[in-house]
């Protein structure tokens, strides 16, 4: 028979510590507490050691490198044009121009949080996604490359789960101070408008799925 491989060490001791606080409940002692935050543990651990691997084939950026990159992406993916950004930045009192979007697309401009949190509030994305390197990418950190994982992490916490925002987002929608019913000054209202078409028509290919409208 294969031998099983060890538990982490880490995991082991939370495992104990879940043994040892349901033999004190079997035993009529009051130990719910310590049982739940002894899974809790358990979790968190087990989600921190399953990072995954860097591939070889990773392109690493600097963080300001990958938001520019990602920026571009996004604003091809909602169909608009850097003048378009540009005008929708200056909606939030931010002084851009055309060029100005030029600039950090192509690298040649660093950008402020505030202007980070600006454009998070105009494609309604969490700003960690503009943050985060894709399955391609990793950021350039001088102890090691950061994964999607690790950035994830490092910004919402240990077993931190990110959501995904949308339209009706009602953070991003208070402060960009778009009026109820109203998108179409920013580029969230085409990005995900793209986003739902996209996964309609993945779902009708799906087997089993025709007809879903891909909704989540």
């Amino acid at each position: 028979m294969p031998r099983k491989s060890a538990s982490p060490p880490e995991i082991v001791a939370h495992l104990n510590e879940i043994a040892d606080a349901l033999t004190c409940l079997s035993r009529g002692e009051d130990s719910e507490a310590a049982l739940y935050r002894a899974v809790d543990n358990a979790v968190r651990t087990a989600s921190d050691l399953a990072e995954p691997e860097q591939s070889e084939w990773s392109v690493a950026y600097s963080f300001a490198q990958l938001i520019a990159r990602n920026v571009a992406k996004l604003r091809r993916e909602a169909g608009w044009t850097q003048e378009q950004l540009a005008s929708a930045m200056s909606r939030l009192d931010f002084s851009w121009q055309r060029v100005t979007v030029a600039e950090i697309e192509t690298r040649d401009r660093r950008m402020t949080l505030e202007e980070v949190v600006g454009l998070s509030v105009l494609f309604a994305l969490p700003v960690i996604q503009l943050l985060q390197p894709d399955e391609t990418s990793v950021i350039d950190w001088p102890t090691g490359a950061l994964t999607a994982h690790a950035v994830m992490q490092l910004f919402v916490g240990s077993g931190g789960v990110m959501g995904h925002g949308g339209v009706a987002w009602k953070a991003a929608s208070k402060v960009a101070g778009v009026p109820s019913g109203r998108n179409d000054f920013r580029p969230a209202a085409d990005l995900w408008r793209s986003r739902s078409a996209e996964a309609r028509e993945q779902s009708v290919g799906r087997p089993g799925r025709e007809g879903s409208d891909g909704a989540h």
